[in-house]
């Protein structure tokens, strides 16, 4: 799952100056951002690459078809629950929701997990959205690809200290123990993104736009975008290859 992009707030002003504390500040969310992403999907992307393995008979499949599924819609509400609960609590809620998807498959019960692989699918729309407003509003122009460079060097990190982990613990352990070791090392990311300083919201009564005219508005407009349906054919190629490694792929093994 990736990252989407801000559709609310100003642009960044590549000529606006940065007060030191300003930019240390913002520094600090990208770093912050990165570490916590990190943590989660360490755990995560092991464990999603692992279930149709570990899991008995098509519980893996059945799990990540419903998790996906839901992914979708849940992505349309993202950015209404990022502007009515602010990024921080909605970062910690989406995180919190795959903790508790990977608890269910350290429980080994198939309808618990099929039961909460929507719930991580909607966690994971309103993580990876409420992920790009925080990192879009903590750059300015001059620094938007520094920090992106910065964020996803961190988040790709995981892909190597996760498999490497779960090598090691599969060699001597079992799957239970891989699956609980997951939940704790999440849940560090969770808490992390405690320490999360997203700029400041306006009071209530200073939101001059309503919720339609500050998020579901840019929403429509950027359906309008041709570039967007270009890239259509990209996306499906991404999500057919990502379902087959995930999926049928890691089954060979």
């Amino acid at each position: 799952m990736h990252s989407a992009t801000s559709t609310s707030g100003d642009e960044p002003d590549a000529h606006t100056p940065l007060l030191p504390t300003e930019e240390s500040e913002q520094l600090w969310n990208i770093v912050v951002l990165g570490l916590c992403f990190f943590f989660i999907f360490s755990a995560y992307n092991t464990l999603q690459f692992l279930i149709t393995t570990l899991l008995p008979g098509n519980t893996g499949f059945v799990s990540l078809s419903v998790l996906y599924v839901s992914n979708i819609p849940s992505g349309l509400l993202a950015p209404v629950l990022c502007d009515i609960f602010g990024l921080r609590l909605t970062l910690m809620l989406g995180s919190v929701c795959y903790t508790l998807y990977m608890l269910a498959l350290a429980s080994g019960n198939s309808i618990m997990i099929v039961v909460l692989s929507p719930v991580v699918g909607f966690g994971a729309a309103i993580l990876w959205v409420a992920q790009g407003v925080l990192l879009t509003q903590s750059s300015k122009a001059r620094n938007l690809g520094f920090n992106n460079g910065l964020f996803w060097s961190t988040f790709q990190c995981s892909g190597i200290v996760g498999s490497l982990s779960a090598y090691f613990v599969l060699s001597k352990l079992n799957g239970t123990v891989l699956f609980y070791a997951a939940s704790a090392v999440s849940s560090v990311g969770v808490l992390g993104l405690a320490f999360v300083r997203p700029p400041p919201r306006p009071p209530p009564e200073q939101q001059t736009l309503s919720l339609y005219k500050r998020v579901l508005l840019p929403m429509r407009h950027a359906t309008e975008n041709k570039n967007l349906f270009r890239l259509l054919p990209s996306f499906f190629c991404i999500g057919f290859s990502a379902g087959f490694v995930n999926g049928e792929f890691a089954k060979i093994f």
